[in-house]
């Protein structure tokens, strides 16, 4: 090797190395090295002077005196904030103000009404018709609610005997049958009381009841056909307000929400900026881990969808991006591959494997090598991969 094209630094990393060297030929470097310190009244001892070493944990030691020597520096990796563009898959979904679902108060047969029976997608409004129910009841709960109107029938029939007994008897005292006289009155509204009962009964056994809409939108699903026997409480529509929809995003990011700066709808077509959109909250999953965040549109009247629809957003992210750090940080490591040096320690060096290097710098942020508010070695990093 020729001495004098070395620079100043690597000739000082050769001078250093010569005695170990040296020592590991001629039996070991603490005898070759070893120098005995006189003092008055105390022993002579051996002092071995510290030098650079890999550590167990794969760390370079390489001590105070020796960093002065070789000429090492170092820079500050710093962070600076940046943003990035995801593009997600959403499902409209519907607002649950603007949402409901249509149900049965007890079992029965459905029947479609003069109209047909309520496709899905249909418009509607609210309080519609949109089919009737027929009781179904058992032979024993058929007798027994005739047993009932029979008994309401028997006690009404009683009743207008009684009214009609108080209009003679006022009559015959040559009064009118309204001045006063509260048996008769109680008596007519007892008789009131028991023609609505009947009337009520009546229809129960024999009459349908309407099934009508709660709310006004559209028909998100039909769960059920003329016909068809239903239960009490079971859902048979689902409805829907196209001007009140929400999009629904699933991720599995615990950080998506805090770092979220805004998102927009993409046209399907051209997969551009359709409209804005405005967070309204992250609620978790049910069945399985992960969070569902809620998106409301700035124009919901704009947002003509359905409920169940998939649609395709663009999200716009925070993220930290370490700053570049200078080519000469990056060597060749002893495999030929490219590394950097990280000045952990006052004393240690640590080895980062790097992808590769750029003519002018290369970007920490591209891997996972650097984090920010760590020292990269800039200067004399090539004499460290010297040390084995």
């Amino acid at each position: 090797m020729n001495l004098r094209s070395l620079p100043m630094a690597a000739l000082a990393l050769a001078l250093l190395a010569l005695p170990y060297a040296l020592s590991a030929h001629e039996g070991g470097y603490a005898e070759s090295l070893e120098v005995t310190a006189q003092s008055s009244g105390s022993p002579s001892e051996a002092a071995i002077p510290a030098r650079p070493h890999l550590l167990a944990d794969g760390q370079l030691y390489v001590p105070k005196a020796v960093q002065h020597l070789l000429g090492l520096r170092t820079e500050l990796v710093g962070a600076t904030a940046a943003t990035t563009r995801q593009i997600v898959t959403g499902e409209i979904v519907a607002d649950p103000n603007s949402y409901g679902h249509i149900t049965v108060q007890q079992s029965g047969r459905l029947e479609a009404p003069a109209q047909g029976w309520p496709l899905q997608g249909a418009k509607i409004e609210a309080d519609e018709t949109l089919g009737y129910l027929l009781p179904v009841m058992s032979s024993r709960e058929q007798a027994q609610r005739r047993a009932a109107l029979a008994q309401v029938d028997e006690d009404m029939q009683i009743s207008e005997i009684n009214v009609e007994r108080l209009k003679l008897q006022a009559q015959a005292n040559g009064t009118l049958e309204n001045a006063g006289n509260v048996y008769y009155e109680q008596a007519r509204l007892e008789l009131d009381g028991l023609k609505e009962k009947y009337r009520l009964e009546s229809e129960a056994l024999n009459s349908r009841v309407a099934i009508r809409a709660n709310v006004a939108g559209v028909l998100v699903s039909v769960n059920a056909h003329p016909g068809e026997i239903v239960t009490e409480a079971q859902p048979l529509f689902e409805v829907a307000d196209r001007a009140h929809l929400r999009i629904a995003v699933q991720t599995f990011d615990s950080t998506l929400e805090k770092r979220l700066r805004s998102a927009v709808l993409l046209d399907d077509e051209t997969q551009t900026d359709a409209q804005k959109l405005t967070l309204q909250g992250q609620e978790p999953l049910d069945a399985q881990q992960g969070w569902r965040l809620l998106f409301d549109a700035a124009s919901p009247q704009k947002l003509i969808r359905t409920p169940g629809e998939i649609v395709t957003l663009a999200l716009e992210l925070s993220s930290a991006e370490t700053q570049p750090i200078p080519a000469i940080a990056c060597v060749a490591g002893a495999s030929g591959n490219a590394v950097a040096w990280v000045h952990v320690a006052a004393e240690r060096f640590e080895r980062r494997n790097l992808a590769g290097c750029q003519a002018d710098h290369f970007d920490a942020a591209t891997g996972t090598a650097f984090k920010p508010g760590e020292r990269v070695v800039t200067q004399a990093a090539a004499l460290l991969s010297e040390y084995r």
